[in-house]
């Protein structure tokens, strides 16, 4: 056993000190033609990390952990485009070929100034989000949004990046919308795109507010769980995770619909569920998990047994993970490989962009 200890402590060491190795990923921005473009924006999508494309078309992305990246490339008269990139071991290098875009909006409607006022206010409702981060949140440049309606849904695009302010989390955030669909009955919202952070200037803080309205926005978030994941310490970090049996919709005369969930009693084992693949990623497979953030009740739990049971749950709190793809590959950033990995429903869902932090964030304080 105690071969077995030191092994481990060897191997937890060895880990996190390779794990802080850099490697730059670098490239050429072309056109359809071949041709270099230079001046173009390449970013890594939910990060700090952003450049400018040299004369040849050259840029570099350095200093980066092993990890799983979204490389994003914006120029005017081009249609955005974004190529996942693991980086493991080594320096990557990569091309990306903008195709000459169109913009088109094929459901807009012009209306008056009111008519766009109100789309706009939905927008930056569904867009920025509800909270007190998202309601602190400011849109710099909403002219270069364009609205496009139905009876029942609210289409938006943007001809240029939207500059946001979050004065309460103390980022600037440039964001490319690619799709925004808000179905107005249903109140169901899709969106996507990429986004780049830069840190606002500490002097507008004096009291250091960011710091703690920061860490509370990581708190229990989906970046928050999958670094507990990485790191082995899912219960440590006050989350408690169970398997979900079955997932079904109810409906009720007051509450109207809502989501039941059958889980097991007992929470999730994580060593049963994790693989470490090399010393920069792991390998999560699981089929449908509901996750819930309570650090007062993990940290009363000393075995699993302690954990409480729970057999059959609403929606209401908490958030679930339905597995699309066999498994998810995790870095230590909280970051995942595939976008179709799995179906988030429940908090985690909710999130939107006045919430969201960049990878490069580390919380104040993460007991081990």
């Amino acid at each position: 056993m105690r071969r077995y200890l030191l092994f481990v402590l060897i191997s937890v060491i060895s880990f996190n000190a390779f794990s802080q190795n850099r490697y730059n990923i670098t490239g050429i921005v072309k056109d359809e033609t071949g041709k270099p473009v230079k001046s173009a924006t390449v970013f890594i999508s939910g990060s700090e990390k952003v450049t400018i494309s040299a004369e040849n078309g050259y840029f570099s992305l350095g200093n980066l952990l092993p990890g799983n990246y979204q490389v994003s490339v914006s120029m005017l008269g081009y249609a955005s485009l974004t190529k996942p990139v693991m980086l493991q071991n080594k320096q990557v290098d990569i091309t990306l070929t903008l195709a000459t875009r169109s913009i088109v909006l094929s459901t807009v409607k012009v209306g008056s100034k009111g008519a766009w006022a109100k789309n706009y206010s939905v927008f930056k409702e569904q867009f920025l989000g509800q909270t007190q981060n998202g309601r602190q949140c400011i849109i710099l440049n909403p002219e270069v949004l364009s609205f496009g309606t139905t009876n029942t849904t609210l289409n938006a695009e943007a001809e240029d990046f939207l500059i946001i302010e979050n004065k309460r989390l103390g980022y600037r955030i440039r964001y490319r919308l690619k799709y925004f669909n808000y179905q107005v009955n249903s109140q169901n919202l899709g969106y996507d795109g990429e986004a780049s952070f830069e840190q606002m200037d500490a002097k507008a803080n004096p009291k250091n507010e960011w710091a703690q309205n920061r860490l509370e926005a990581y708190n229990g978030s989906l970046m928050h769980f999958l670094r507990s994941a990485y790191n082995n310490s899912v219960l440590k970090q006050g989350f408690l995770a169970y398997r979900v049996n079955k997932e079904s919709t109810r409906f009720t005369m007051g509450a109207g619909k809502y989501t039941e969930l059958a889980i097991d009693k007992r929470p999730i084992k994580f060593d049963t569920v994790v693989t470490i693949i090399d010393d920069s990623f792991i390998s999560l497979a699981a089929t449908h998990l509901y996750v819930t953030y309570n650090p007062k009740a993990a940290a009363k739990v000393k075995t699993s047994l302690d954990v409480p049971k729970l057999d059959v749950t609403t929606l209401d709190d908490g958030s679930t993970l339905k597995f699309y793809l066999n498994k998810a590959i995790i870095d230590s950033r909280g970051s995942y490989a595939d976008y179709r990995t799995f179906l988030i429903k429940g908090d985690w869902a909710k999130i939107r962009i006045g919430d969201k932090l960049p990878f490069e964030y580390s919380p104040i304080a993460m007991p081990n």
